[in-house]
């Protein structure tokens, strides 16, 4: 995975960083054509998003949104109900995810709307999430879903068959579950590698 160099336009980072590394560690090949940072720019100041398109190794269409920043650091699609009603129909479709990068949370009476959507149709990230490469951060455990139903037997069988020994949880959109996604109820394993104490290795259940 190559290096991404800051650009100080944050808007524009988020969307490299996107398109260079988030959707490749997902693996998520991109559909989208990629745009000049002119024709970024363009689209940003009068669609007030920007959409980029993939689809999975699930074959599942996965939409990518950056939204616009407007001088209160926020945007009228997070702000105004009718605006994030106008948004959810241009961007969200029938059997797609819908990943929203926003520069704030939403207000309270949009994320009300927002909760009434199909489960898990359109969901909303901060900048901060995707202005670095999580995965790839200093002191950062890689983490990996286990997948594999006889792997995950082994591990409650020879770690947790003692009911003291109770399995940590990481919420389901942990900043690290965006990069490595996985489902409510799956096991999490975390490797981290120490000059000092060598390999260690973890588990986390997956929570809401």
């Amino acid at each position: 995975m190559n290096y991404i160099q800051p650009t100080g336009y944050v808007q524009w980072t988020i969307y490299k960083i996107i398109r260079e590394a988030f959707m490749p560690y997902r693996k998520i090949d991109v559909i989208s054509p990629e745009i000049s940072q002119d024709d970024f720019t363009t689209e940003l100041r009068f669609k007030k998003y920007v959409l980029i398109q993939g689809i999975d190794e699930q074959k599942t269409n996965i939409n990518i949104v950056i939204m616009t920043r407007d001088e209160n650091g926020t945007n009228r699609f997070i702000t105004f109900t009718e605006d994030m009603k106008f948004f959810e129909k241009e961007v969200v479709a029938p059997n797609t995810k819908t990943i929203v990068i926003s520069p704030a949370a939403p207000a309270a009476h949009v994320q009300t709307f927002i909760n009434k959507l199909d489960h898990d149709s359109m969901q909303i990230f901060n900048y901060d999430m995707f202005k670095i490469v999580l995965p790839l951060g200093p002191y950062v455990p890689l983490h990996q879903i286990i997948n594999d139903p006889d792997e995950e037997k082994y591990i409650y069988q020879t770690l947790f068959k003692d009911k003291k020994c109770k399995i940590k949880q990481i919420g389901k959109y942990d900043p690290q579950l965006i990069w490595v996604p996985g489902e409510v109820g799956q096991l999490v394993k975390l490797t981290n590698v120490s000059g000092l104490t060598g390999v260690s290795i973890e588990y986390r259940i997956i929570v809401e």
